[in-house]
């Protein structure tokens, strides 16, 4: 079993009992803090900054990195992704966690997102070719941590990608979000999983509600429940998991009361302090079923 454990104050993988803990140096803010990915794992390879595990039976691998954070971001992310794909060994990606400090940041001209994912989709272009366009779930977000830190998980069978008719592909963004876009389905299925990325106020590829954190949870909230829906994720018996990702604490006790109201069969609830990968935006969500 893989236990993601948000709230720490440093960022460490080691093994317990026939679990493999990643301690995640964040600020929870909920009585949940851990994220389960089951399965037996054991260890694959493991040096400072990267840890690689498999689950042999259910043909799944999960990795982590921590990376200190250098400039321009872009060279870290593509340094990064070059890794992870060359561990892949013909693996699917399925799901893909993006922790970048200091996300909104602007250093040498351009912000640090924006430069993060200019190296994350020079790399799956180096590794995957131009014209690769079948990008897994993932989430972009600051969670108040000293790294660069990226977890993912792979596996064996194909997955199944899907995007939101509400939302243009993040692929096919405009220049006005950065050189690159920023690369991800809004959901992934495969197996018994369910991954809906980190989703937020967008329609089309613009932020709604700006500065009123009612209208966002409303569309945050439409877009969410349009891929819970595209999944078929009610057909999955299995642990419902939601990670909640607000900028403000004044929004936090308003953002759970809603969302328990709106999705009372996610129970597993996470919620953290974060920097959301845009600045107009003060919430972001991320779903899990398996």
């Amino acid at each position: 079993m893989i236990k993601l454990i948000f709230g720490k104050n440093r960022n460490r993988v080691f093994e317990k009992n026939k679990t493999i803990v990643i301690e995640l140096e964040s600020k929870c803010y909920s009585k949940n803090k851990v994220l389960t990915i089951d399965g037996d794992f054991n260890l694959l390879q493991n040096t400072a900054n990267f840890s690689l595990f498999k689950d042999e039976k259910q043909g799944l691998l999960f990795g982590c990195f921590f990376e200190d954070v250098s400039f321009p971001v872009s060279e870290v992310a593509d340094k990064i992704y070059s890794k992870l794909f060359s561990v892949l060994g013909g693996n699917k990606l399925y799901r893909i966690w993006n922790y970048i400090p200091n996300i909104n940041t602007i250093v040498n001209g351009e912000e640090v997102y924006r430069q993060f994912n200019s190296g994350r989709l020079n790399s799956f272009k180096k590794s995957f070719g131009g014209n690769f366009n079948n990008f897994p779930a993932a989430t972009g977000i600051d969670i108040i941590s000293k790294d660069i830190t990226i977890c993912f998980l792979a596996g064996q069978e194909e997955p199944i990608n899907l995007h939101n008719p509400n939302q243009i592909k993040p692929m096919d963004y405009s220049s006005k979000f950065g050189k690159l876009p920023p690369v991800f389905a809004r959901a992934t299925t495969v197996q018994n999983y369910v991954f809906i990325s980190g989703t937020a106020s967008i329609v089309g590829e613009e932020t709604i509600g700006v500065g009123v954190i009612e209208k966002q949870l409303e569309t945050t909230f439409f877009n969410l429940k349009i891929m819970l829906e595209d999944t078929n994720y009610n057909s999955i018996i299995g642990k419902k998991t939601a990670i909640i990702y607000f900028r403000f604490e004044k929004d936090k006790k308003y953002i759970l009361n809603r969302f328990s109201k709106e999705f009372p069969a996610f129970s597993n609830v996470i919620c953290l302090k974060a920097t959301i990968c845009r600045k107009e935006l003060d919430v972001e969500i991320e779903m899990m079923v398996n």
